[in-house]
Parts: C-alpha cells; structure tokens; sequence
C-alpha cells in the first residue's frame, strides 16, 4: 500500500507542477495582450495628422522665418509651397524642428511626384531609413512650381 500513495503523491506534485506552468503562461500571455499596440498606432497617426496639418499651413506668424517661428508651414494657405519656405524649414535643425512640432517621435518629410520619384531641389527633410514596425504615413496633395505633387510625412518611434 505504502508505494501506491507514494507514486499517487509524485504523479500529485508532477499534475500541480504542470497546472501551474500552465496558468504562468496564460497570464504572461494575456499581461501582454493588454499592451495594445494600437495605442501607439493612435498616437502616431495623431502625430502625423499634427505635422502635415501644420506643414500645409502658413505657419506662425505668416511670413515666418527660423528666428521667429512657432508653427512651420510650407504653403501660402492654398496648398501651393512657398519655396522659401520650404528652403528655410530644409536649414532647420532636426531636433529645433521636432521641438516646433512638439513630437517626441521620429518624422521624414519630403514630396514626391505622381510617378514616385522624390522631388529632390530641397531634398528629404528629416531622419530616413528607419526600420521601425509602428509608421504611419500621411500623404496630402500640394502644388509645387506649378504641378501636382505629394507631400509625405512619415511619423514612427
């Protein structure tokens, strides 16, 4: 009788063992799920909403320029690029720019055609060759020297 509770109590102790390696993993598992990554998406997509609504503005003031600005805006307030903004926004520093935007993310602006070739006189603006797994990307339709053009901004962390 004595090795029937014995091996009984070994196949007790392997089932709780199991049971509760289990139960470790469940929860690990569902503590995960509640970090959604949809949140950050949120964020992100805020953000970008936040930087290409401003860069397609006018800017603050107006008639803007790196000593006195508030908000950067490319355009005239008809979506057409003013080149010398453009140009002053390009001689910026990144990190004074990112502080403008008030963004604690990463950005790349540039303009692109229609055939996907980068509008390339005042070059790309911002970091590029990210690898990030959360970016989001907003295109918005400007003019620039009389065409057609996209603006992109791509917003990650």
């Amino acid at each position: 009788m004595e090795k029937k509770s014995q091996i009984w109590f070994t196949d007790f102790i392997i089932g709780v063992m199991i049971f509760l390696i289990v139960v470790l993993i469940y929860y690990g598992y569902s503590y995960s799920l509640n970090s959604d990554p949809g949140d950050i998406t949120k964020d992100l997509i805020m953000e970008a909403k936040s930087i290409s609504s401003a860069l397609i503005s006018r800017g603050s003031p107006s008639d803007w320029n790196k000593s006195n600005v508030e908000v950067i805006g490319l355009t005239d307030g008809n979506q057409r690029i003013v080149e010398e903004k453009l140009g002053m926004f390009a001689e910026m520093d990144y990190e004074e720019t990112r502080d403008i935007f008030r963004t604690p993310y990463d950005y790349h602006f540039f303009l692109k055609e229609a055939n996907g070739s980068i509008v390339d006189e005042n070059g790309e603006i911002g970091l590029s060759g990210n690898s990030s797994d959360n970016l989001v990307s907003i295109t918005r339709i400007v003019i620039y020297d009389s065409r057609l053009v996209n603006m992109v901004v791509h917003v990650w962390d």
